[in-house]
């Protein structure tokens, strides 16, 4: 539901700074535990190929909702009535739903469309913490461990709300002003991928998944 110009700013304003301040993080306290890579092990595992079809999966996701909760939703009916609709399969109320009046089609889109960009945008500055490490929670490795990315993000928050509320930007990118409420699901939104992350980080610590990165006791002695 994107315009390509305000795909063009995510790829290169929400992303540009973050991924510069994640060439210089820290190295973490566990490295020198670590097994050696074989040197027949592709650069994209299975796994890790596993890590980024799910991460983008969600970002994706969160992105489309919020779209879809701004387009179909918000403005015209509450999350009660859908939901109900939903549960009785009343197809009359579904269909009045899933139509948006022509004559209101167009500001919603740009409304549902503002939704859904700031989302994945936002999204990308959490998702930026979650690379910092595929197997090690953020809270261990420090949440101001890497102050450059802190400033990155921030850098990029600010770009990003400018992007909603400067008329220059709005004109540019074709966006509209967020209410309060929104921009408060919009962080729940965002957020979702990295706590999400965090979650997978914590399944596979406790399963032992990431014992293969690290010698067996015996070998480490």
């Amino acid at each position: 539901p994107l315009l390509p110009i305000q795909i063009l700013w995510v790829n290169l304003v929400t992303d540009g700074l973050p991924t510069l301040a994640l060439g210089v993080d820290p190295v973490t306290q566990d490295i020198m535990k670590r097994r050696p890579r074989s040197p027949d092990e592709p650069v994209v595992t299975r796994g890790r190929l596993g890590l980024i079809l799910w991460q983008g999966f969600v970002i994706s996701l969160c992105s489309l909702t919020a779209f879809c909760y701004i387009y179909y939703v918000e403005d015209r009916w509450s999350v009660g009535q859908v939901f109900t609709a939903l549960g009785t399969f009343d197809i009359d109320r579904l269909r009045a739903i899933f139509t948006v009046p022509t004559e209101m089609r167009e500001e919603i889109l740009a409304h549902a469309r503002s939704m859904a960009f700031v989302v994945l945008a936002f999204s990308q500055d959490f998702h930026s913490y979650n690379c910092r490490s595929q197997t090690t929670s953020l809270f261990k490795l420090g949440v101001f461990s890497n102050r450059k990315l802190i400033g990155a993000t921030s850098v990029s928050i600010i770009l990003n709300m400018s992007a909603l509320y400067l008329p220059f930007f709005q004109g540019v990118l074709k966006t509209k002003p967020l209410t309060a409420p929104e921009l408060a699901i919009v962080l729940c939104a965002a957020s979702t991928p990295f706590w999400t992350m965090e979650l997978v980080k914590l399944i596979r610590r406790l399963t032992g998944r990431n014992a293969e990165q690290y010698p067996q006791p015996e070998l480490a002695s």
